[in-house]
């Protein structure tokens, strides 16, 4: 299989995967170069969605470890690279919906002392 129909088929199960966690009608752009869009609309106008469908994407050994160590909480991974101002977050996108109502909430706040 060539890389762009490896990339169509990324978008689309990344597409449904969102439509599955969070209900949004995602569907692959018409994209030339891969310059014209995101690679899914049917999102909120305020979202640009990029798609990787990698063999290996070295950044997950972080949630794997995330994962082990949350056991029933939710993982959660903060991270940036040295020489970076900007922090990234990763956390699955099944979680996501579940972290949004726990932030919404408040819960979770550990006491100051």
């Amino acid at each position: 299989m060539n890389s762009r129909e490896k990339g169509k088929r990324g978008e689309r199960q990344a597409a449904e995967a969102l439509k599955t966690h969070l209900g949004w009608q995602a569907f692959r752009s018409a994209q030339v170069s891969g310059k014209m869009s995101a690679d899914l609309l049917g999102v909120p106008s305020q979202i640009h969605v990029e798609v990787k469908f990698y063999e290996s994407i070295a950044a997950l050994k972080f949630m794997r470890q995330a994962e082990t160590d949350a056991k029933e909480k939710i993982p959660f991974v903060v991270m940036r690279e040295n020489k970076s101002p900007e922090w990234v977050v990763m956390i699955k996108l099944k979680d996501l919906k579940e972290l949004t109502n726990v932030i919404q909430r408040g819960e979770g706040e550990l006491p100051l002392s």
